[in-house]
């Protein structure tokens, strides 16, 4: 999903260019209550959370919190858990963020769905849907003299859903999504006086998107 963002004071816009159409997963009738986690896992390769590209440049970020991925993990779920109690299909959604503590290796391991059991048994929910890993990279690009630098924001996560009766996996998987924000609006005309969006304030709006996306499906 491409989004073209323009700012303007405090408030961020998103325009769609291209509309992303998840399809839908086959979810039991009988699920009322769901349980939201995070793996807390990162590929081995993935080492870039605080470090971003400045054109070309590869430069290193200052002022970073030391939880910056658990931060942005929240509010991915947060979105996702928001938008799914809206559609008014479930009573009770859980978010359990810090389940498994942070760790990372060249391939992903299977979940124990003996822990599933455990987990949904005594949060009594039917479903368990897992972030299983969340990746994420920011971008400044040069624009013309007097206009502010272009910014994007490109997440990958990998999301699993399970049935914890059935023991089986109903879904994995891989969700990219790119944000981008520059100085025109829609029409393609130069607001002067837009704000774009810092790092971090662009980090946290492409992870709310990304728990919107997947919410969809």
């Amino acid at each position: 999903m491409l989004l073209l963002a323009l700012t303007s004071c405090t408030v961020y816009k998103e325009y769609p260019i291209e509309v992303y159409k998840p399809g839908e997963i086959a979810v039991p009738s009988n699920v009322k209550n769901i349980a939201l986690i995070s793996r807390n896992f990162k590929y081995q390769n993935d080492t870039l959370q605080h470090f971003y590209k400045d054109n070309n440049q590869l430069k290193k970020a200052k002022g970073d919190p030391k939880n910056l991925d658990s931060l942005l993990v929240v509010t991915c779920l947060n979105e996702l858990a928001g938008n799914l109690k809206s559609k008014g299909n479930y009573s009770r959604i859980h978010i359990f963020p810090e389940v498994f503590k942070p760790h990372a290796s060249a391939k992903l391991p299977a979940l124990d769905y003996e822990l599933i059991g455990k987990l949904t048994s005594e949060t009594e929910t039917d479903l368990l849907i897992s972030l299983e890993t969340y990746s994420y990279f920011y971008s400044e690009y040069t624009a013309d003299a007097g206009v502010p630098k272009s910014r994007e924001v490109v997440t990958a996560n990998v999301w699993a859903v399970y049935d914890p009766v059935a023991k089986k996996i109903l879904e994995r998987k891989t969700v990219i999504d790119t944000v981008f924000w520059n100085a025109y609006d829609e029409k393609g005309t130069l607001q002067k006086n837009s704000k774009l969006p810092p790092r971090l304030t662009a980090l946290k709006i492409a992870s709310q998107l990304a728990g919107e996306n997947y919410s969809k499906r």
